[in-house]
């Protein structure tokens, strides 16, 4: 059974909403190491467990659970650490 318009376009919604939620600091450094479903600029649902936050938000926007998009929140301070530092050129190989 496919999901009906009204699911299919609350997926994107929360597919959107996922990606402001990962991207926003203020809400990054006030969701970080929960779970979140969101739409755009608005959490509908967080917390540790993710299928609790699944339920509580299918519930809340009354469609099936596994038709939303959750969310895993990661620190704004941990996006770039896994990526090396860009080392100096010493000053004979930069432009001048």
């Amino acid at each position: 059974m496919s999901p009906s318009n009204q699911e299919s376009n609350l997926n994107w919604e929360t597919l959107d909403g996922s990606t402001w939620a990962s991207e926003d600091d203020a809400v990054a450094r006030a969701y970080a190491g929960k779970w979140v479903v969101a739409i755009p600029g608005k959490i509908l649902a967080s917390g540790d467990d993710l299928n609790v936050v699944a339920q509580e938000a299918a519930q809340i926007l009354g469609v099936d659970s596994k038709t939303i998009v959750v969310q895993s929140i990661v620190h704004p301070d941990e996006w770039f650490k896994d990526f090396p530092v860009c080392p100096q050129l010493p000053a004979s190989q930069t432009a001048g």
